[in-house]
């Protein structure tokens, strides 16, 4: 594994349920993020082990979310009103802005019968658990958007009673380079937003 230049940060993981062997990979994916991510902050993850509805159900994992609003003390370099993933906005101010909160909760299936959790090659029709640890892990982390098309037209997701994006959203631009929350060009709800978040035009930048 390459490690990023300089990154480091102290991951807290509580474990309940896990067996040994889930402990061991979800740890493994807990490692590569701790040497890609910067954070002087700790961030604090609750992993719970427990047989989901589903049994074809893998698992989840989210941030718990802030924001700002006009006249709040923020500190610097934080947007009123964009929700900012804890783990990211503690980084960003350099210290805990809720220590009554874990900053990622994930729960993973243990009714699911065709984990693999070692270091070799998966088998046939298994899912490698490590590795879904670590995509589940980025989102919590705050690579997650409020920017989504569905039926045709483009719009934001509801979120705390109002349509309000994340700061993953504020990165998504067009292949010109226009931001995709710019409402003169992609309207919210519009059908022009639904074909930006549908087309192969869309990037991440900044």
């Amino acid at each position: 594994m390459v490690k990023a230049r300089g990154a480091s940060a102290e991951f807290i993981v509580v474990y309940d349920g896990f067996p040994a062997e889930a402990r061991a990979a979800f740890q493994r994916a807990v490692d590569v993020w701790t040497d890609h991510v910067v954070s002087s902050v700790p961030i604090r993850v609750s992993a719970v082990w427990e047989e989901l509805d589903s049994e074809n159900t893998l698992g989840a994992a989210g941030p718990f979310i802030v924001r700002f609003e006009e006249g709040d003390a923020r500190p610097p370099g934080f947007d009123v009103d964009v929700w900012y993933p804890i783990a990211l906005a503690n980084a960003r101010a350099g210290r805990d802005l809720d220590t009554g909160i874990v900053d990622i909760e994930a729960t993973f299936n243990s009714g699911f019968s065709r984990w693999h959790f070692g270091l070799g090659e998966p088998g046939p029709n298994e899912f490698d658990f490590a590795t879904v640890v670590l995509h589940e892990l980025t989102h919590g982390l705050g690579f997650i958007g409020a920017l989504t098309a569905d039926g045709g037209t483009g719009t934001l997701l509801v979120n705390g009673g109002r349509a309000l994006p994340f700061a993953f959203d504020l990165l998504a631009r067009d292949c010109e380079g226009n931001p995709a929350l710019d409402e003169s060009r992609y309207p919210r709800p519009s059908d022009a937003l639904e074909m930006l978040l549908t087309s192969q035009t869309l990037y991440i930048g900044g």
